[in-house]
């Protein structure tokens, strides 16, 4: 009889057994509030991972993602916090969500879920996840159940600066000392300053691990525009995550928050949009490149003329959405004195030759293997591009793209070259 019972019992929890993949939605305290989570859970998970979702709101992605990473032991919470809070979702409502708030969200899963926690994130989202994590260190000194954090494409900066302008990191960045693994995709303007991340996210005393992705952009596990290269490394993007966990699982953690300022964002200043007055040092950097057309272009050459140098890649829709009206105001003005120098990103040189080609472009292409006069420019989005006077000083300056049949674009640029050169 003892043996039938066993074996019933057995049975049954067989039948019960959560298979990998399996989701449930849960609410969690967070303030005056509910938090929805929806849950993917493993069998028997190593960690758990609570996801917060990016300025892109929870996505499909998302959940693939995570059902994929339940085969690998990693149980996922895909919390929504737009939806708690009742915000639309977009980038200013992010920045309105409140750490302290998502904090005690972060301790009611700690204190529910099966295995210890990691928070997780992606793209602007990072920066809430950040401060959240360091709100709930303050709270809970010598908690030892979140063992760290683990980002994708992580952009720490308050906000994109304005051409010419530093960047300001969240101060969360640099007052983390709980262990964080970054998922860093090639294509990315994020790609450019990820030495400066890896060292403001050290700051603090936290143990930094990294991985590169190739030949992708952010976002590539959701891109409505995804690239089959970017479909087929969506596919890999679990065990990455699954591997991250493992590093961040075997890190020591600290008994309390590191000694820095408390966690909040810092209010950012509200953003230009279009051409605007360039508030950097005016001289620029050095400029000389090898273009497409196999000639050596040094930008030092050009002192007499206006000079637009736009940064750009075929990979990035506005920039290649510019370019046909940036080719209009080449052909327009180049026998009055501008010129036009589009410095390519680090693709190849037939490709970037054949794009030429193709949309009719007519002024220099010039190519930036390593990117490195992005860096020397300081290039935070794509496109960004600077407009130089006949004295060769930095004038005008747009982050993003625009349509340079814009009158008041062309008015400003129009003014550029009626002004007496050297």
């Amino acid at each position: 009889m003892r043996r039938i019972l066993r074996g019933l019992l057995a049975g049954l929890a067989g039948l019960l057994a959560v298979p990998p993949g399996w989701a449930l939605e849960r609410a969690l305290p967070a303030a005056d509030v509910r938090l929805p989570v929806h849950v993917v859970e493993a069998q028997q998970p190593r960690a758990v991972l609570f996801w917060l979702p990016s300025e892109h709101g929870v996505q499909d992605g998302q959940s693939q993602v995570a059902e994929a990473l339940a085969a690998h032991g990693v149980e996922t919470w895909l919390a929504d916090p737009f939806e708690a809070w009742l915000l639309p979702i977009g980038e200013s409502s992010l920045m309105q969500l409140p750490p302290r708030a998502l904090a005690e969200s972060i301790q009611a899963a700690a204190e529910t879920a099966r295995a210890p926690l990691i928070l997780a994130s992606h793209d602007r989202g990072s920066i809430l996840a950040l401060e959240a994590l360091r709100q709930w260190q303050l709270d809970h000194p010598g908690d030892e159940r979140v063992r760290g954090a683990l980002f994708v494409t992580p952009s720490l900066f308050l906000q994109t600066p304005e051409p010419g302008q530093p960047a300001r990191s969240t101060p969360a960045a640099r007052a983390t000392n709980l262990p964080v693994f970054v998922i860093q995709p090639e294509l990315s303007t994020t790609a450019l300053r990820l030495p400066g991340l890896l060292e403001t996210l050290a700051a603090g005393g936290a143990r930094v691990y990294w991985r590169g992705v190739p030949g992708v952009r952010d976002r590539f596990f959701f891109r409505p525009d995804a690239s089959e290269e970017e479909r087929s490394q969506a596919t890999h993007l679990a065990g990455w995550m699954a591997e991250g966990v493992g590093l961040l699982l075997r890190e020591r953690v600290p008994a309390q928050a590191a000694q820095a300022e408390p966690a909040g964002t810092v209010a950012a200043a509200p953003r230009k949009r279009g051409l605007v007055d360039f508030e950097g040092p005016p001289r620029p950097p050095a400029l000389t490149l090898i273009g497409v057309d196999g000639v050596a272009h040094d930008l030092a050459a050009l002192r007499g003329r206006v000079v637009l140098v736009n940064f750009w890649a075929s990979w990035c829709p506005p920039c290649v959405h510019e370019m046909p009206s940036m080719q209009t105001l080449w052909s327009d003005w180049r026998a009055d004195g501008l010129e036009v120098l589009a410095v390519n990103l680090g693709e190849d040189e037939a490709a970037m030759r054949a794009f030429a080609q193709r949309h009719r472009l007519g002024f220099p292409i010039l190519l930036d293997p390593r990117r490195q006069a992005a860096k020397d420019w300081k290039v935070y989005a794509y496109p960004t591009s600077f407009i130089l006077d006949r004295q060769g000083r930095i004038r005008l300056a747009v982050a993003g793209g625009i349509d340079w049949s814009e009158a008041e674009a062309r008015a400003r640029i129009r003014a550029l070259l009626d002004e007496p050169g050297t």
